[in-house]
Order: C-alpha cells, then sequence, then structure tokens
C-alpha cells in the first residue's frame, strides 16, 4: 500500500513538472496570441551597443547608443539621447547620422527567414517543437523546449526556448540554417517581457556572430534593449 501511494506521489508530480504536450502546445499558442498582440506598440526606449570581440571573446572596440521615441500631431520621431565610442561622446554624431536616415539601428536586414522568432505569427504554419523538459538554468528549474521554424518547406532556424515551470516564455536561443555570405557562425537570444496589458514583448536581442572580413575573421555581439512601450 506505502509503494502504491508512493508511485502515485512520483507520477503525480512528474505530470505536474512535466507538462502534457496538448498542455505544452496551448501554451505556446497562447504565446502566439499574446506576440501577436504586441506587434501594435512601439518601444519609446531603444538602446543597443555592438562589440568587437577577440578570439577569447574579450571586447577590443564597443558603440552605445540610446534613442527615445516622441510623438506629436505629425507622427512618430526617434531622437538620440547618448552615444558613446569606446568612451568617447559621439551623441552629435550619431543624431546628424539619424537625421540622414542612416541610424542602423537593428541587426543588418539579410531576408525573411532571420525575422524568424519562436512566437512570430509569419512561422507557425512551418513550426515543428519537441516534448518540453526540465533542466537547471541559472539556479532554477525551467522547462526546455527545442523547436525549428520552416517557411515554404525549407527550414529557417532551429531553437531552444526556455521557460519556467509554468511556461511562461523567459528567453529563446536560436540558430540560423543559411547564414549570410562571410558569415561563419550566428546565435540570437531573445529575452521577453510583458506589455501593460499582458502582451508578449521582446525586451532584448543579442546576436552572437563570428565573420570573415578580406581573410580578417571578426568576432562581433549586437545587443538590442527595448522598454517604454507605447
Amino acid at each position: 500500500m506505502r509503494t502504491t501511494s508512493l508511485m502515485a506521489l512520483v507520477f503525480l508530480a512528474a505530470a505536474t513538472l512535466f507538462p502534457p504536450s496538448a498542455a505544452a502546445d496551448a501554451a505556446w499558442d497562447r504565446s502566439v496570441s499574446d506576440y501577436a498582440r504586441g506587434l501594435s506598440l512601439q518601444p519609446r526606449r531603444v538602446s543597443w551597443r555592438i562589440e568587437e570581440l577577440d578570439a577569447a571573446g574579450a571586447v577590443i572596440s564597443w558603440e552605445e547608443v540610446e534613442t527615445l521615441l516622441e510623438r506629436s500631431g505629425t507622427g512618430t520621431r526617434s531622437t538620440v539621447v547618448s552615444a558613446r565610442k569606446d568612451g568617447e561622446d559621439v551623441t552629435e554624431t550619431w543624431r546628424k547620422r539619424l537625421e540622414k536616415g542612416s541610424s542602423g539601428d537593428g541587426p543588418p536586414s539579410w531576408g525573411d527567414g532571420f525575422r524568424a522568432t519562436p512566437f512570430d505569427p509569419d512561422f507557425q504554419a512551418g513550426r515543428s517543437v519537441s516534448p518540453s523538459y526540465l533542466a537547471v538554468d541559472e539556479g532554477r528549474t525551467r522547462l526546455f523546449r527545442p523547436y525549428e521554424l520552416s517557411t515554404g518547406g525549407k527550414s529557417r532556424a532551429k531553437g531552444l526556448l526556455v521557460s519556467d515551470e509554468s511556461g511562461e516564455p523567459l528567453y529563446a536561443r536560436q540558430a540560423w540554417d543559411s547564414l549570410p555570405l562571410g558569415v561563419s557562425s550566428m546565435e540570437a537570444v531573445i529575452r521577453y517581457a510583458r506589455g501593460p496589458a499582458g502582451e508578449l514583448l521582446v525586451a532584448s536581442l543579442e546576436y552572437r556572430a563570428d565573420a570573415s572580413l578580406v581573410f580578417v575573421r571578426k568576432r562581433f555581439r549586437f545587443v538590442l534593449r527595448f522598454s517604454d512601450w507605447l
């Protein structure tokens, strides 16, 4: 009797910690819906940092820029709050660049496949999601779920979604199957947050890439942060 009760507790715990596939899929679909609602919002504050790294991952050179989105009767306007390059103030230089429309505020536009993120509605028809499993991450037990995103019958990206034990998305690590010319590897970390009405928003994007430029190998880290959504 004691053994039967113990086994029942084990199975109950397993059912709690490892959500059934249907429940996990429902949680994913809710995240897609919440993410779609968040697409109507704009981050009022955007900051980005570009780093060039050496072979050991140490920073050789860096540049940081923070912008603020302002609304008026004629629309929206982005202004540079501050900018620094290797410790030097380059705010005015960036304000002039922004006025000319060459802000460079984001990762390169390399094509449709590089827009793919786990909950992007445009990539759900071709998604393939594996069963969740538990693992310790940053000192906490979390749910990990491998996924693959495809369009037009072609695989675009593969990644690993990390959620808390309730299924709330925290972040995803993602790599692409086809890389731009000169790029030998690239990985992104996509971190999530909730908006004022429960929308699922991208709080930050971090890209790490290795590239060969004229026979010189370069390593880069690019971080975008979004906040104060409108």
